[in-house]
């Protein structure tokens, strides 16, 4: 079975591409771990894992480092 992300590329562009409210996905991270800590980290949120979702973005942004 596919794992929905929680954070799609539309949510992404407009919350960080667009500058509108990080600057950077490092400070996108920075904002989803202090959200995670805050919560505890066996929350489920939004259907899936905060966890699993920081190293995803994280992955992708060493990904782009990268190329």
């Amino acid at each position: 079975m596919k794992r929905t992300r929680i954070l799609d590329k539309d949510w992404l562009d407009w919350n960080v591409g667009n500058g509108k409210r990080f600057n950077n996905l490092e400070e996108l991270l920075s904002e989803l771990r202090r959200i995670r800590d805050s919560l505890g980290p066996s929350y489920g949120f939004a259907g899936g894992n905060i966890t699993e979702e920081i190293e995803l973005i994280k992955s992708e942004i060493e990904q782009k480092k990268n190329k």
